[in-house]
């Protein structure tokens, strides 16, 4: 089968997929009821990222013979780490699960994931390549974590989560086609085709909610590809930072100022800068709109800075995140009042 005839199975099969999800949502108790900490005024369904896991999962069964070795490893690591990081989010969308239970099972998959990599990236830096040793294990395990759960607390507005995945997958997928590495780049451009056929259900005003199963799941994908991905030349950490920076910087300044402030960082909250910002402009379509117009044109060709000079890829996270830690305190970090 042609990638462009799987492309288009994989985009029709998410919708279709998305649907009944949507349909009989009340039925499973998957719905999001508005509290004082949404940004969402109805009670809405959630758990249509079921959809991007089946899709991609069924994606990736389909390609796995016709994979290289070292692909078929990372297939493995998205399947059954994946599955394992899906269901755990998808009980928590149907039932909820306290923190401590989720951030074990987190923990103990990407240990188990990092484990089963042959070796761990090297960070380029300007004169030399660093290689963390043992320590890497342990960054690297803590670097899933921490992704998987970034792109929860990112997954606060109709839209966004779906639409930084569509723009990471297919930056990293330019990036890494432009090197020669065309089967992870196809493996990253299904993963956005799945992505962008749940927007069409997620775009502003949404009908239907990720839930934890997405955002957790596509949080695990991502921070799995950087780390195999950055194994082989051409590409680097640091180039998938660039292409995560939105999520990342927001999230980590607005953690640093809720503990700063003495405010629990375990419990829900809209003082993200983007939910701040949804709140100012009255519009969420506004803000994932931003977000991917900064992804395009102003985070992507950093990103590019790091396969040309990857000595300078650290230089490169600092000059294209500083802006947009800027931004971060220029739209009111950590502000709560003006409901949407």
């Amino acid at each position: 089968m042609s990638f462009f005839l799987l492309s288009i199975l994989l985009f029709v099969m998410t919708l279709l997929v998305v649907w009944p999800i949507e349909r009989y949502a009340a039925r499973l108790r998957l719905i999001d009821i508005p509290n004082e900490r949404s940004s969402h005024i109805k009670p809405t369904p959630r758990g249509g990222g079921l959809a991007i896991w089946l899709s991609y999962s069924l994606a990736l069964i389909f390609y796995y013979d016709s994979l290289s070795s070292g692909l078929q490893e990372l297939a493995g690591l998205l399947l059954v780490g994946g599955g394992v990081i899906a269901l755990v989010g998808f009980l928590d969308d149907r039932f909820g699960i306290p923190v401590w239970p989720r951030f074990i099972v987190h923990l103990v998959v990407a240990a188990l994931c990092v484990g089963e990599i042959e070796r761990l990236p090297v960070l380029p830096v300007p004169g030399v390549e660093v290689s963390l040793g043992w320590l890497g294990y342990g960054l690297f395990t803590l670097l899933i974590v921490w992704t998987i759960n970034l792109y929860n607390f990112m997954d606060g507005i109709d839209g966004i989560a779906a639409a930084q995945a569509v723009c990471v997958a297919s930056g990293a997928a330019l990036v890494l086609m432009l090197v020669g590495r065309i089967e992870e780049a196809s493996l990253l451009l299904l993963l956005a085709v799945c992505c962008f056929a749940f927007l069409f259900w997620n775009w502003p005003p949404a009908k239907i909610f990720m839930g934890d199963v997405g955002s957790a799941y596509l949080g695990f994908v991502i921070a799995i590809f950087a780390i195999v991905s950055a194994l082989e030349k051409g590409v680097s950490i640091w180039t998938w930072m660039i292409l995560m920076a939105v999520f990342w910087v927001d999230a980590t300044c607005t953690l640093i100022w809720r503990m700063s402030t003495k405010q629990s960082w375990r419990q829900a909250h809209r003082s993200h800068v983007y939910q701040v910002m949804a709140r100012q402009w009255a519009s969420h379509k506004k803000v994932t709109l931003s977000v991917i117009v900064i992804n395009c044109f102003w985070l992507f060709p950093w990103a590019l800075m790091t396969v040309i000079w990857p000595q300078w890829g650290l230089p490169c996270v600092l000059a294209a995140s500083v802006p947009l830690v800027y931004l971060v305190f220029r739209f009111g970090l950590g502000k709560t009042q003006n409901s949407f």
